[in-house]
C-alpha cells in the first residue's frame, strides 16, 4: 500500500499540476520582487571627476541638486562684488556729468565684459557654476536697467538739471544709449575672437581659483558657501561700525544684491523659453520691466517724505533700489539676448524684444513720475 501511495504521489498524472503551481508561484514572487525594487529604489546620484588634479580619476558622489546649490552660491557671491563695482563706477567723474548718470559707464563696461565671456574659447572649460557666477552674478549685477531707465524718464520730465527734456530728446537718448551698449557687447565678442585667432587663451578658470571652486562637488559647494558667508559677515560688520551714511548704503546694497540676482536667474530659467520658442525672453523682460516699475514707485513715493529721506530709513530704501532692484534688472544680459537673437532667430524678433522692453519700462516709469512728482 505504501508503495502504491508513493507511486500515486509521484505519478506522472500529478506532475503537470504541481509544475504549473510552482511556475505560478515563481512568477508571483518575481513580480513582487520587481514591484519592491521599483518602489524602494535608491535616489540616483551623479559622479564627477576631480578637477583639482588632472591625473586623479577618483569619482566623487554628488546629489542631483548639488550643482544648482553651487550655481546659486556663485551667483550670490559674484553679485555682491558686481553691485559694489557698479556703485564705485558710478562715482567716477563729477556728479554733474549728465553723460555718466544712470550707470551708463557701468552698463558699457559690463556689456563688453559679458560679450568677451560669451565668446571666450575657454567657455567649454569653465564649469557651469563659475560661468553663471561671472555672467548672471557679476556682469548682470554690475549693469542695471532700472537705474538707467529711471534717469532717462527723469530727464524727459525735466527733473535732471543740465539734461535736455522732451519726447524727441528722450527717444533719441534711449536709442543711442541702447545702440552703444549693443556695440559694446559686440566689441567684447570681437575682441575675444581676435585674441583666440592668435592662439592666445586667458585660462579664466585658473585665474578665478581653478578646481577648488569649480564644479558641483561637495568641496566646491562648501568653499563657495563659506566664502559667501564670510562676505556677509564682513558686510554686516562694516554696516555696523561705519559711521558714513553713504557707505552704509553701499554695504547694505551688497547684502540685498544676491536676492535680486537670484530672482532674475530663476525668472529667466522659468520663463525665457515660454514665449515664441525663446525668441522673446519673457523672464528677462519681466525682471527689467517689473524692476523699473518698482524703482519708480520707490523713488517717487519716498522722495517727498522727510521721515524716509534720512537715517536708517533712507539707507534701507536706497540700498533696496541700488542693491536688489539694481541686480534684479540687467543691461548686459538684455544686450546679449538682443544681439544673440539676430543669429539664433530673426532680426525682427530682436527688434520686437528690444522695442517692447524699452517702451513698456519707459511708459510705466513716465506714468508713475507724472503722477507722483
Amino acid at each position: 500500500m505504501r508503495s502504491r501511495a508513493a507511486a500515486a504521489v509521484t505519478s506522472p498524472a500529478a506532475t503537470p499540476n504541481t509544475s504549473r503551481r510552482c511556475q505560478h508561484c515563481g512568477s508571483s514572487l518575481l513580480f513582487i520582487q520587481r514591484v519592491f525594487q521599483t518602489h524602494h529604489r535608491k535616489p540616483p546620484t551623479a559622479t564627477a571627476t576631480s578637477n583639482s588634479n588632472p591625473g586623479n580619476k577618483t569619482e566623487m558622489t554628488m546629489l542631483p541638486g548639488r550643482p544648482m546649490v553651487a550655481k546659486c552660491a556663485y551667483i550670490s557671491f559674484c553679485a555682491c562684488f558686481g553691485t559694489l563695482a557698479r556703485l564705485y563706477t558710478d562715482d567716477i567723474g563729477p556728479a554733474s556729468n549728465v553723460a555718466l548718470q544712470g550707470s551708463f559707464l557701468a552698463n558699457s563696461i559690463g556689456s563688453f565684459a559679458l560679450g568677451a565671456l560669451a565668446s571666450s574659447p575657454d567657455r567649454e572649460t569653465i564649469p557651469d557654476a563659475m560661468y553663471a557666477g561671472l555672467t548672471v552674478g557679476f556682469c548682470g549685477s554690475y549693469t542695471t536697467y532700472s537705474g538707467w531707465n529711471l534717469r532717462i524718464a527723469r530727464a524727459a520730465l525735466g527733473q535732471v538739471s543740465g539734461a535736455p527734456s522732451g519726447a524727441i530728446v528722450t527717444i533719441v537718448s534711449m536709442a543711442t544709449s541702447l545702440a552703444f551698449f549693443a556695440a559694446c557687447f559686440s566689441a567684447g565678442c570681437d575682441v575675444m575672437k581676435q585674441i583666440a585667432s592668435h592662439g592666445r587663451r586667458l585660462n579664466i578658470r585658473r585665474m578665478l581659483g581653478g578646481g577648488a571652486l569649480a564644479g558641483g562637488d561637495s568641496d566646491a559647494v562648501r568653499n563657495t558657501l563659506g566664502m559667501l558667508g564670510a562676505v556677509y559677515v564682513l558686510l554686516a560688520v562694516l554696516l555696523g561700525v561705519d559711521n558714513n551714511w553713504s557707505r552704509r548704503i553701499d554695504w547694505l546694497a551688497c547684502i540685498f544684491a544676491p536676492f535680486g540676482a537670484l530672482s532674475r536667474f530663476f525668472l529667466s530659467r522659468q520663463l525665457n523659453s515660454r514665449l515664441r520658442g525663446g525668441a522673446f525672453p519673457l523672464g528677462t523682460f519681466t525682471a527689467n520691466v517689473l524692476g523699473s516699475l518698482v524703482m519708480a514707485l520707490s523713488f517717487y513715493g519716498t522722495k517727498n517724505s522727510s521721515s524716509l529721506t534720512s537715517g536708517w530709513s533712507n539707507v534701507a530704501i536706497k540700498a533696496f533700489q541700488t542693491g536688489f532692484l539694481g541686480s534684479l534688472t540687467t543691461m548686459s544680459t538684455f544686450m546679449s539676448e538682443v544681439v544673440g537673437h539676430r543669429d539664433r532667430h530673426t532680426p525682427s524678433a530682436s527688434y520686437i524684444y528690444l522695442a517692447a522692453t524699452a517702451i513698456a519700462a519707459q511708459a510705466l516709469v513716465l506714468i508713475v513720475g507724472a503722477m507722483l512728482k
